[in-house]
């Protein structure tokens, strides 16, 4: 797991999340990374 948060430059401490991209709030009220067309990583 901690590669994959030094994949996306996160801190550890940070929470995360994974659904699609159309289930998130317009930025800057959700943090996110897409990942892939359709999948976003969220965090906070």
């Amino acid at each position: 797991l901690k590669k994959f948060y030094d994949f996306l430059g996160l801190n550890y401490y940070q929470h995360i999340y994974i659904e699609k991209c159309h289930f998130f709030s317009p930025t800057p009220f959700e943090k996110r990374i897409k990942i892939t067309e359709s999948m976003c990583v969220g965090y906070y």
